[in-house]
């Protein structure tokens, strides 16, 4: 009798046992997986940093205001304000220490769910920052942004 035949056979049979289990899986790891969540700017990068950094990081602002040093010691603070993918963040900060003060992220149109401002934010599952939504004043349904502060 020839037993080594179908121990050899047996043996191949586990193997290809063993692949199909691996591939299949991978094959449910791949499609169930959770999708990469995409963001716009990353906001708690920015966290702890100055108005340099800030602008290191996200380059020429679109626009800003510079308060004179008169209305500095009296006060009033500075914008700028970044745009990327139809979406604004404005830095308040500080114009004497450079300190960021708050950060108002808004889509170029009101939105329904300001949810998908905080994914643009990249705030969905970041902690250390206190987030208000801002209601429109003729629809209050409806955000026109968030403003961020760090904790």
């Amino acid at each position: 009798m020839d037993f080594s035949c179908n121990l050899l056979s047996l043996d191949m049979k586990i193997i290809l046992l063993v692949i199909a289990a691996t591939s299949l899986l991978a094959l449910l790891a791949f499609r169930f997986r959770k999708p990469a969540t995409k963001f716009v700017f990353d906001i708690p990068a920015l966290k702890g940093k100055n108005i340099a950094h800030v602008q290191a990081v996200l380059g020429k602002p679109e626009s800003e205001t510079i308060p004179t040093e008169q209305q500095a010691n009296a006060g009033v603070t500075g914008d700028k304000i970044f745009s990327k993918s139809g979406y604004s963040l404005d830095v308040q900060y500080n114009p004497k220490t450079k300190k960021v003060i708050d950060f108002f992220l808004s889509q170029s149109n009101s939105v329904s769910n300001y949810h998908l401002l905080e994914q643009a934010g990249n705030l969905t599952s970041s902690s250390g920052f206190s987030i208000k939504p801002v209601k429109e004043n003729r629809d209050q349904s409806k955000y026109t942004g968030i403003i961020i502060t760090a904790e």
